[in-house]
């Protein structure tokens, strides 16, 4: 199983790299950064310092724009395979069950859309996803040390990483008060009034960030405004997500569950307080991605998909991994 994993991995970086650079609306400004940083090896404007400092990194083995996305792409899945472990590793699950674990989360992001964005378009918010990912992981299990680190470097990563470290403390909530805090804000964007309270706020106190957030892409074709599609489409996912946990037997594992739809409703608070400006579904790209983190586990809660991991998870990486490609290739 690990050599499978690992093929496709390797596979999949590769055929990422390849692409034509007319694949993704930011593919070429990449390229173009890698080869201006590659031909001065020095840092560059109008990128995130971590961002920069890896691609500076990479540049400096000398090789192409083939091998920098693929390394890239190798760069985010290294960095999601240490959340999964380490998010395994917490649990009270056996080592076997970790395992399956691990590669049923593995299995879900390779089905995932979001997932393969972030390894094609959103690349800078793909990596300071997971790092936020791992952020929340320490606030749950009180590694403050490792909370700050994982959101210094996510917001090191894409700026926005910002706006999801302060809802973090929203963690310390119950499930119910949490659900409610979340849908009572969703309320208050969908009747316009999140937006107004933002735009006087912005113009009393002159806060250029809170300008420069509303003023995203306003010359672009994107549709701002409210976005009732994006947030619909989030919560009937949690409403699916929920029903399906509430449907596991085993109370350890319901509760596993459960603390990662916290998380999941955590990632949902930067779209319900700035979801109406320019590009809002940036806002919701972590949470979406974290949806295949919360399918693998309630996949892996299925006694008889435990029972029968060894010859189920083999067929469903495989068949993941056409399903990651095709668009890449297409």
């Amino acid at each position: 199983m690990p050599l499978l994993l690992l093929s496709i991995l390797v596979l999949a970086a590769k055929i990422i790299g390849a692409r034509s650079l007319d694949v993704g609306t930011d593919t070429e400004n990449y390229a173009e950064l890698y080869r201006v940083i590659g031909g001065c090896m020095c840092l560059h404007e109008g990128f995130e310092p971590g961002f920069q400092y890896l691609t500076l990194m990479i540049a400096g083995l000398g090789f192409g724009t083939e091998f920098y996305f693929s390394a890239i792409s190798l760069t985010l899945w290294a960095l999601y395979m240490a959340y999964v472990t380490q998010l395994t590793q917490g649990s009270t699950l056996s080592k076997q069950d970790r395992s399956v674990l691990f590669y049923s989360i593995a299995s879900a992001l390779l089905c995932s859309p979001f997932f393969l964005s972030s390894h094609i378009n959103i690349l800078r918010q793909g990596i300071a996803s997971v790092l936020l990912y791992m952020a929340t992981l320490g606030f749950l299990r009180k590694q403050w040390t490792w909370f700050a680190i994982s959101s210094a470097l996510a917001c090191a990563f894409h700026f926005s990483s910002g706006l999801y470290v302060l809802p973090c403390f929203l963690l310390a909530l119950s499930f119910r008060r949490l659900v409610i805090f979340v849908f009572a804000g969703s309320v208050l964007y969908i009747s316009g009034v999140t937006q107004i309270i933002v735009v006087f706020l912005a113009e009393q106190l002159g806060l250029s960030f809170l300008n420069a957030m509303l003023t995203y892409g306003a010359e672009s074709e994107y549709q701002g405004g409210i976005r009732l599609d994006f947030l619909l489409f989030t919560w009937c996912a949690f409403g699916v997500m929920y029903a399906l946990s509430r449907l596991v037997s085993e109370s350890n594992l319901r509760i596993f569950i459960r603390e990662n739809l916290k998380v999941y409703l955590v990632l949902m608070v930067p779209f319900v307080a700035f979801g109406y400006v320019g590009y809002s579904d940036r806002y919701l790209y972590p949470a979406w991605i974290f949806m295949s983190v919360i399918l693998g586990l309630i996949l892996f809660s299925s006694g008889r998909f435990r029972r029968f991991s060894k010859v189920i998870l083999p067929i469903f990486l495989t068949l993941a991994m056409g399903s990651f490609l095709l668009p890449a290739i297409a």
